[in-house]
This record gives C-alpha cells, structure tokens and sequence, in this order.
C-alpha cells in the first residue's frame, strides 16, 4: 500500500507499507504497555465512579458487584490489526509521527490537515495525537472522496503502473511516479475540490456531478430558492433535546459515597437527595436504593 501528502505549492513525503517487523511489534507493545500501565489507576477511579451509579440506578443491585478489567470498554489502549493489517499504531508511528505532522508543521499553522475516515485515521487514539499536537485537522464527511485532492494523483498511480507482481517492482513504480509528478499537477486537483463542493452544496450532498468542473452560476431568484433548501435540508437532522428524565437528570449529579467499612447506614444524600432517593451501601460494598415517591 501507498501513503503520500501534498498541499498546494508543495510535494510532501511518500510512504511505501512493509510488513510489520518483530522489533516495530515490540515497539508497539512497549508503547501501549507503558500508556495502560500510566493511566489505569485513573481509568478505574473513572470506572468506579460509574459503577456506583449504574448501581444505585438498579432496583436490585446484584450481590456481588461486578470486578474491575482494564480493557478497551474501560479506557485501555489495545491493538485490533489482524493478519497483518495497517492499524491506528503503525498510522501513528510510521505516518503522523514520521512523516505527515512534521510536514504540517513545515508549512505552518494557517495550513489544515486533512484525512478520510478510515479506520487508522479515524481512531480515537490518532485523533487525541492530533490535539495533542497543536495541529490543525480537519472534520472529514463520510463518503466524500471526490472532496478530496489524494484521489485523482493515486488514481494517476495506479493506472500507470499496469499489472505488476513484484512487490520490489510495484514499490520503485509508486516512488518514481510520485517523485515524477509535476507540482502544476498537484495544484490542479487541489483547485478542482473547489469545483466538487459547490457542486455537492447544489446537490444537497448529492454526488451525481462531472468532477473537476463547476456549476454553472445562479440568478439570485434561483441562489434563494437554494438557500431554503440547505436550510430545509439541514432542519431534518433532528435536534439533541433534553431528557427530562428526573431520575436519570438525579443521577448524572450523583455524588460518590464516603462510607467505611463498618458502616451500614441509610443516608440521606445532601439536600439534593432528600426529596429524591434513599442509597443504602453495606460493608461489602453492596448498593441499594428506592426512590421516594414524586
């Protein structure tokens, strides 16, 4: 597979995937190692938090309450590349790390990062490293690679290069065609995306459009008419409301208890809860509760 970065007016690095090598695997694991080894101890304070008010939502908490486990449910980092797949680690170290954030970084902050979503880029772990960095990136739609300038050069690539069964041939293809490519070429599909959004505005997200080419211009009759339907369009995305739940609005404030080992007690929690519920926690750690009547 091939990985390659440009901007207009600038060629970035190019990345050719290999298969994962015993020492980058070893790598990996002391990575994520160290991140779970670092932050587990936060990661079951959160958990515990939570667990004390799942439980006290229950009508009958179960007896025995349940273990902690530090896996991905819980905050823990974990692999999932199987069969030798490229996944979000190798996307971070081979690609964001190495090549692709110091080019950004090159061309300064006015310039936005830009990404599909596929699943290395879309992981929550490389989208925490872009924050980190202090790089812009951009929110990408689905299913929007005619927005995107990587397409047509990659399309380029693979077109020219014909039916290839080495592995060592394909590879010194893609580099001499990417390092082949003139800059005017580049530009050229960063200008066509211009095109391709006003088109998928007309459409109202539609993509049955020529890309590369622009809408013809509108009469300001016709751009008003457009404006209510973007506007109408937009209105059927249904608004968040409030849940106007009072038992889950009660718990959401729900403070963790401070009970010792040899309490056993019925509290009352707080004025807020006074009119609200009755929490019962035993030595065991065993949560019960009842709501007062509304």
């Amino acid at each position: 597979m091939f990985w390659a970065c440009f901007s207009w007016g600038y060629k970035g690095p190019y990345h050719i995937w290999s298969d994962e090598t015993p020492q980058m695997t070893a790598r990996y694991d002391r990575f994520i190692r160290q991140y779970n080894e670092d932050h587990e101890a936060a990661h079951k304070a959160a958990w515990e938090a939570e667990e004390t008010i799942r439980r006290a939502q229950l009508k009958r908490p179960p007896r025995v309450p349940r273990t902690w486990k530090h896996t991905e449910q819980t905050g823990a980092m974990v692999r999932k590349a199987t069969g030798g797949g490229i996944d979000w680690v190798r996307y971070r170290f081979e690609i964001l790390e190495a090549k692709f954030m110091p080019f950004m970084s090159t061309l300064g902050q006015s310039f936005i990062a830009q990404e599909d979503n596929a699943a290395p880029h879309a992981s929550k772990w490389n989208r925490q490293f872009w924050q980190e960095s202090g790089l812009q990136l951009m929110r990408w739609p689905p299913n929007s690679p005619d927005l995107s300038a990587i397409e047509p050069p990659w399309k380029d690539i693979k077109w020219n290069q014909g039916s290839v069964r080495s592995k060592k041939r394909l590879a010194k293809i893609w580099r001499e065609a990417w390092k082949a490519m003139a800059m005017k070429k580049f530009q050229r599909y960063v200008e066509r995306v211009q095109g391709n959004i006003q088109w998928v505005i007309r459409l109202l997200g539609g993509n049955a459009y020529k890309e590369g080419t622009v809408p013809p211009p509108l009469t300001p009759k016709e751009q008003a008419q457009l404006d209510k339907e973007i506007e109408a369009f937009l209105g059927i995305i249904p608004k968040l409301e409030a849940s106007g739940d009072e038992w889950e609005d009660l718990c959401e404030r729900l403070e963790l208890l401070d009970i010792s080992e040899d309490e056993e007690e019925e509290e009352e929690i707080d004025t807020l809860y006074d009119e609200w519920v009755v929490v019962t926690i035993d030595r065991l750690g065993r949560i019960y509760q009842r709501m007062k009547p509304l």
